[in-house]
């Protein structure tokens, strides 16, 4: 028995629960590899605001409920040196200890966001770059089969096709 032909398309592969296939991924590469540099630091600001991200609810905790409402900050407990930089604020600024805290909180919320959305920018921009080298290859593949292949196949097949693949990867 033979199984019948499957058209590849976006869609058959989402009902075959392939929508997510490493092969493809590995395939990808091949265009983000010469836009690694930009896609290494997009991977780096992520994880810088991700960590940033981490130790908003430790200042929250450890150095505003712990340090200054309670006044005794539990030792048993990692503040990731939270207390320390308050006191250290405080120390440099004269400001009290809920002020300073308000302080690291909101430059340590800034600076996560900040980095979130430059991450957003450079993983957009090695995107674009990537699609466009895939684009440029496509075109020049396309643009060198013989003619007897257009006698065979449609051209706005082909061509409707291509898009649509390209849009996929973009979205």
């Amino acid at each position: 028995m033979t199984q019948p032909k499957l058209d590849h398309g976006v869609f058959e592969a989402d009902i075959h629960g392939q929508s997510m296939n490493f092969a493809y991924l590995k395939r990808i590469g091949h265009w983000v590899g010469p836009h690694k540099r930009l896609a290494m630091t997009s991977v780096a600001l992520v994880i810088a605001a991700s960590i940033l991200a981490v130790l908003l609810p430790v200042i929250i905790s450890r150095v505003v409920i712990d340090g200054v409402i309670m006044g005794q900050p539990d030792t048993h407990l990692p503040d990731y040196g939270m207390n320390a930089l308050n006191q250290w604020l405080m120390a440099l600024t004269g400001w009290s200890a809920i002020a300073s805290a308000c302080t690291i909180f909101g430059l340590f919320t800034i600076a996560c966001q900040f980095l979130y959305h430059l991450h957003r920018v450079t993983f957009a921009q090695t995107s674009l770059y990537a699609l466009r080298d895939l684009r440029q290859d496509l075109f020049a593949h396309m643009e060198h089969r013989p003619s007897s292949f257009y006698d065979k196949v449609a051209v706005g097949r082909v061509m409707t096709r291509i898009t649509n693949d390209v849009q996929a990867l973009f979205e």
